[in-house]
């Protein structure tokens, strides 16, 4: 409404114009607008660029955690809600902006008053007077932490899901001993979680040490009564203490953590520590410890290790059941090579009907070679009627029947193009395959 004197021409006032101006359509919109920014969780700013004088919308106060009264008006203000490492990516394109004369639009991080880290999405324009100075800048603020927050997530899964899976091709087509493998694996977790430190500890057979792989590849051995590791002093051993709690442990206050399990450990220098034991069924293989993390060690970060702790346990059991595999090869390879009766590995050989016509020889030991004069470099892989043309059929057959049923012959028999009797035991451990243990009878 506006209210002005009717006058006169004399100048006397003989009574007032009242004006009338609708503005119920502009309060509505401005309470539209109010909701809108409310919903889309969105808010504006205007700076003065001669005055630096910055005028914000109630979302900016509600985004930024933040109570108008205790808000500064200026860019500077503004700026300090800026997450430290983005301030000089917004504040160069903004003035980059009005140099140029070109709008901008950037994705950063803003740190709220409680300290809270959100992402937002930044728009801005600046008008200009007639000589090209900056007048105003108008911004858009918009709050897109949660859209981006599963954005990271789902990132942050499909690259732990490559990680492990690159570990699984590791264990799987590449020759790695268990130490290497360890350091391959702790490597990649502290990337994956942004840690400084680590190792990854197991149990030997009997339980009664601890083989413990240091970030940077180091191995010790640690007895039950472990004195070697953080400290001198076995009662207050820091790694003992960790190792025999069988559960998930995190401590973000070192001091508290020194307090409580009485560590006086001064060598103990770091800041937070996350413990994940290794298990495979109920039986506690060994554990992942990491410490030294720039922020606090939170859920997902026991997510992550609990899925590197039991790719673990099942690459562990394997190369532990390759490495006894290869004990009990080479121990039966010792005995093979050192019995004195005579011992060959062979495959049955059959016609089209499924009859045995002939074998080939897989391996023999020494024994062999002495039992029947017939060399290893001369046998391996070739058939017994290639070597002796003359060998009787009677062999052949009893040898097939063997390797075809599994059922076990012990005969003696005179090989007459060897000139020697012997007494034979012929068993298959497979069908299509029989081996032979012998001695020359005399």
């Amino acid at each position: 409404m506006k209210i002005m004197p009717y006058l006169t021409q004399q100048g006397f006032m003989e009574g007032i114009v009242m004006s009338f101006i609708d503005i119920t359509h502009y309060h509505n919109s401005q309470l539209e607008l109010k909701e809108a920014q409310q919903i889309a969780n969105m808010g504006s700013w205007v700076l003065d660029n001669a005055s630096n004088v910055l005028s914000c919308s109630e979302e900016i106060y509600k985004i930024f955690q933040v109570e108008q009264s205790d808000f500064n008006l200026n860019f500077e203000s503004f700026i300090e809600f800026i997450h430290i490492e983005d301030r000089n990516k917004v504040s160069e394109s903004l003035y980059a902006s009005i140099k140029n004369k070109i709008p901008f639009e950037i994705e950063h991080r803003i740190v709220t008053k409680e300290n809270e880290v959100k992402y937002v999405r930044e728009k801005c324009r600046t008008d200009y007077d007639t000589y090209g100075n900056p007048l105003t800048s108008f911004g858009i603020l918009v709050d897109i932490s949660d859209k981006k927050k599963e954005q990271i997530r789902i990132e942050r899964s499909n690259k732990i899901d490559k990680t492990i899976s690159e570990l699984s091709e590791i264990a799987i087509s590449h020759n790695v001993d268990l130490e290497n493998y360890s350091e391959i694996t702790l490597k990649k977790l502290m990337k994956l979680i942004s840690c400084k430190n680590g190792y990854i500890a197991i149990n030997n057979e009997d339980k009664t040490e601890r083989i413990v792989l240091a970030n940077a590849g180091r191995s010790c051995i640690i007895s039950n009564n472990c004195n070697n590791i953080y400290d001198k002093s076995e009662a207050s051993c820091f790694c003992n203490v960790r190792f025999n709690l069988k559960k998930i442990f995190i401590s973000n206050d070192i001091n508290e953590f020194r307090k409580e399990y009485k560590i006086e450990d001064n060598d103990i220098n770091w800041n937070n520590y996350m413990s994940v034991p290794i298990y495979s069924d109920v039986e506690l293989l060994g554990q992942i410890v990491l410490f030294d993390k720039s922020t606090d060690f939170n859920e997902d970060d026991i997510s992550i290790v609990k899925r590197f702790a039991a790719k673990f346990a099942m690459v562990l059991l394997r190369i532990q059941a390759k490495e006894k595999l290869n004990l009990n090869i080479n121990l039966y390879r010792s005995i093979f090579q050192n019995i004195s009766n005579g011992f060959a590995f062979h495959e049955i050989i059959l016609d089209k009907k499924g009859n045995p016509i002939d074998y080939k020889f897989i391996d023999i030991n020494e024994s062999f070679e002495k039992l029947t004069g017939l060399q290893k470099e001369n046998v391996i892989g070739e058939t017994i009627k290639h070597i002796i043309p003359e060998i009787e059929n009677e062999w052949i057959e009893k040898y097939g029947h063997v390797a075809l049923t599994g059922e076990q012959l012990i005969f003696e028999h005179f090989s007459q193009p060897l000139k020697k009797r012997y007494k034979v035991n012929a068993y298959s451990p497979e069908k299509g395959l029989f081996a032979t243990i012998f001695e020359e009878i005399k």
